[in-house]
């Protein structure tokens, strides 16, 4: 009994000297900051299509950023959990991209069925780094999930996809720099 005092004295201590924690005043006064979870709305994002990325891997969000940022409004997601959340506060998201190498340990399958529970009916992209390129051309278009793509993919190919998926013909962009 007397350890578990002392183990909360202690954490009480190491509390006391962050400011705003657990409604302690702070000896400076100053307010605790708020934290954002997400960035803030941009003002572009009615007229962007949001997609929500599920990947674990830095490499495979950025390969997926430098395709789709120029259009799209991405969510990025870490794990299942978080994904579910994110689709419940943005029911309005046009594309799912999952990286199938996600190590969460309820599985991609789980997630999928998860979607039919929340009534998702949009495009469902696959990334495998396991199949190869032969064997996910002849996967897209399942009932469940519309393409899987291999990783890595050709530059453009993510783009592709995702305008066929839905339907945007903004493939063909020339680029503003020339």
């Amino acid at each position: 009994m007397q350890d578990s005092a002392a183990t909360e004295i202690k954490g009480l201590r190491r509390r006391a000297f962050i400011p705003g924690v657990l409604g302690m005043s702070s000896a400076s006064g100053v307010a605790p900051v708020r934290l954002r979870s997400s960035p803030p709305d941009r003002a572009g994002s009615d007229r962007e299509p949001s997609v929500l990325v599920i990947a674990e891997q830095v490499s495979v969000r950025n390969d997926v950023a430098r395709e789709l940022a120029r259009n799209f409004e991405l969510l990025h997601a870490t794990h299942f959990t978080s994904a579910l959340r994110k689709l419940a506060a943005r029911p309005s998201v046009s594309a799912i991209i999952l990286d199938l190498a996600l190590m969460d340990g309820r599985g991609a399958s789980w997630f999928l069925a998860r979607l039919v529970d929340h009534a998702y009916e949009g495009p469902r992209i696959l990334l495998s780094s396991v199949l190869g390129r032969q064997q996910t051309s002849s996967q897209g278009s399942g009932p469940r999930s519309h393409f899987t793509l291999a990783t890595p993919w050709v530059p453009g190919e993510l783009r592709a996809h995702i305008d066929r998926a839905l339907g945007t013909p903004c493939a063909a962009q020339p680029a503003a720099d020339m």
